[in-house]
């Protein structure tokens, strides 16, 4: 499920199973993914948040809001909720309209964003709401954060028209590969050309 999470995401997944045992839950819920990505991905919430300290004030927004029950041993394995499986989906989908190739902590958030629970209000009265972080993400390119500018061919490939993203896409995915192989053929004449390449990731 998680093979196309880079590793920061993969570690709020599991901080946010670690917070919802911590609060007895036996879901992992949508304010666990929230806390679990609060952790160490500060580079989403600078924007918005601009100080740590009103990350601090979002964790005991959600302590009022979901009272703890006791602790669950972390060896538990916990479920995601419905809605967590939800946010996650809307996260897949938030990083495939970015033309990212991998889920990151930015798309996560976008993912909350798009269920409307208690996360969306707890975010909103810092300006985080889901127009403005996708804004802030298209800037980016993939694996740089949201504060960066986006490469110009990621720029033209979210300009074309949706009927012509996924060919482009395509060939992205295939200019990634280590060895390309290309088949020319015309009117007078016909031949194949194989080269090594870089693409852009």
């Amino acid at each position: 499920m998680f093979e196309r999470y880079v590793e920061k995401a993969r570690r709020a997944i599991f901080f946010a199973r670690y917070e919802a045992s911590q609060s007895g839950s036996q879901w992992i819920e949508t304010h666990h993914l929230l806390l679990g990505l609060l952790r160490e991905n500060w580079e989403a919430f600078e924007p918005f948040l601009k100080s740590r300290d009103r990350a601090m004030a979002i964790r005991k927004e959600i302590e009022q809001r979901f009272p703890q029950q006791p602790k669950i041993s972390v060896s538990v394995d916990l479920p995601l909720s419905h809605q967590s499986k939800r946010a996650l989906a809307h996260a897949a989908e938030e990083a495939e309209h970015l033309a990212h190739p991998m889920i990151e902590p930015v798309h996560l958030v976008l993912g909350l964003l798009c269920e409307p629970d208690a996360v969306a209000a707890i975010l909103a009265p810092y300006g985080m709401s889901l127009e403005a972080l996708r804004a802030a993400a298209a800037s980016s390119p993939a694996g740089t954060g949201i504060r960066r500018q986006r490469e110009p061919w990621q720029a033209a490939l979210i300009a074309l028209p949706a009927d012509r993203q996924d060919a482009a896409r395509r060939i992205l995915e295939a200019l990634r590969k280590d060895k390309v192989r290309i088949e020319v053929t015309s009117p007078e004449d016909s031949f194949t050309v194989s080269f090594d390449t870089i693409a852009p990731a």
